[in-house]
């Protein structure tokens, strides 16, 4: 049972993450960067407001080992209340925007997402109650069917003229269908014995904190840059960590939380050190190729499918890739100190990584351009990306460097069709976007293909460890 969750959990990650990034780069084309600058603009006081509301009703439910059936009724009664008060909290809240931020479609934009938070509390508990009962298959045809139909009404609202109002139509629509359909299916009940709410939020205000960590981390960019470099630097910035994030929520934190479970139940340094470097070793064929792929051709689709306004978005995706990578190296440490119980050391790791990241936003917005910012923050991913993967394979009592050599190859073939890019740039400067865009595509084709045979022995060792045929080796 728990590999099928595993896998439904998988396969509905990487399901929803391609169908919503195909769906919004197809709106990107019938709008500019300003105005998917004030979509970006206006998810992150959402998010925000969500957080700040929600005491962890989701976990209060699927973390204990017993758990009374009025306790989980009065939780979800709870939150709906809560969820009522974060819908109203932001809907005053954007009439004092009005006086602060220039763009005046923002006040509107957020009133009509001030329902999301409420959906979104209305339906945790519910959502928690099939977690708990390991029903990751339903939870899975309800995300993907509720994306689906969101995907598809947004489109036809964007064909018919809709224009920026089909983003956030696919927000509202999917965070409905959501609410509805795990309420209908779980039928969780109203009724229960009352519960104090400083009672809630006392036992869920460490995950409220982490939350809040994370937050801060994903959106405290997209804020600066909104407010002071302007909703069209924003748009173009927002749609290329767009791109750069797909392969990380597909491959890089489905695979975290695999590795996590294999890690405790292994026992012998020897056997976890080889875990590590196998779901390493596999992240990073599926993501180093992927995202080389989409800086090498990422000036050539700009050219040939969006308009003029979106010309800094090739550059953005280049150095934004090179963030991608490195957050790739260091990706795994906390699951590491996770499965030895060094929360707290895990904590303090992600509050520094805030903090500076906090004011490389800050000082590069506010005295730089996104140029600059972009480019700070691809040195600094690259420093603390390593310095995580050392402390990982440090607290897994390696001490060599042995793992370098194991993890070689994928970064190579990266490194090469980079090269080949910039090779290909040259030599066809006179030629058309739809010319270089397949002669790029045969290369990483090649590229692939040959680094992918050459450590064909080793992916297929670790294919067959997957299913308990061998066991393998990478030091």
């Amino acid at each position: 049972m728990m590999i099928r969750a595993l896998t439904s959990s998988a396969i509905s990650g990487v399901s929803r993450t391609i169908l919503q990034f195909l769906t919004i780069l197809y709106l990107t084309t019938f709008l500019n960067s300003a105005d998917y600058g004030l979509y970006a603009f206006t998810l992150p006081f959402t998010i925000l407001t969500t957080i700040l509301f929600d005491a962890g009703f989701g976990p209060l439910v699927v973390r204990p080992k017993t758990i009374e059936p009025s306790m989980i009724s009065s939780l979800h009664r709870l939150a709906i209340i809560v969820g009522l008060c974060s819908c109203m909290v932001l809907f005053a809240g954007s009439f004092a925007a009005e006086r602060f931020v220039a763009d005046p479609r923002f006040p509107g934009a957020l009133r009509l997402m001030a329902v999301v938070p409420f959906l979104g509390l209305t339906g945790a508990v519910p959502r928690a109650v099939l977690e708990r009962h390991l029903d990751y298959g339903m939870i899975a045809k309800i995300e993907i069917g509720a994306l689906s139909v969101a995907s598809a009404v947004s489109i036809g609202a964007a064909l018919l003229g809709a224009g920026i109002w089909s983003l956030f139509a696919l927000s509202i629509i999917q965070a409905l269908l959501r609410c509805a359909l795990f309420n209908a299916i779980a039928k969780v009940s109203f009724r229960g014995r009352n519960i104090h709410l400083a009672q809630i939020y006392a036992d869920g205000k460490w995950i409220t904190l982490q939350n809040l960590q994370v937050y801060c981390n994903r959106n405290l960019d997209n804020i600066l840059v909104g407010a002071y470099l302007g909703s069209s630097v924003l748009g173009a910035y927002a749609l290329a960590y767009q791109i750069i994030l797909v392969p990380l929520q597909a491959a890089a934190w489905p695979f975290g939380a695999v590795l996590l479970s294999i890690l405790r139940r292994l026992h012998r340094p020897e056997e976890q050190i080889n875990a590590l470097n196998g779901t390493m070793l596999l992240t990073l064929w599926v993501i180093v190729p992927t995202v080389s792929l989409a800086a090498a051709i990422v000036p050539e689709v700009t050219a040939l499918f969006l308009s003029r306004s979106w010309r800094s978005l090739p550059f953005l995706v280049q150095a934004l890739s090179v963030s991608c990578i490195a957050q790739v190296l260091g990706s795994f440490c906390g699951t590491i100190l996770i499965s030895q119980n060094q929360l707290r050391l895990n904590f303090y790791i992600g509050l520094v990584n805030t903090i500076i990241l906090s004011a490389i936003f800050l000082i590069s917005t506010i005295f730089f351009d996104i140029e600059v910012m972009v480019s700070i923050y691809a040195v600094y991913s690259i420093v603390f990306g390593i310095a995580l993967l050392w402390l990982g394979y440090q607290k897994l009592g390696e001490r060599s460097l042995k793992f370098a050599t194991a993890l070689a190859p994928p970064m190579v073939v990266g490194a090469a069709i980079a090269l080949s890019a910039l090779v290909l740039n040259a030599a066809l400067a006179d030629a058309s976007a739809t010319s270089r865009l397949v002669a790029k595509f045969a290369a990483f084709l090649s590229i692939a293909s040959v680094g992918f045979l050459f450590q064909w022995t080793d992916l297929r060792a670790l294919f067959a460890s997957f299913k308990g045929e061998a066991s393998v080796s990478y030091r």
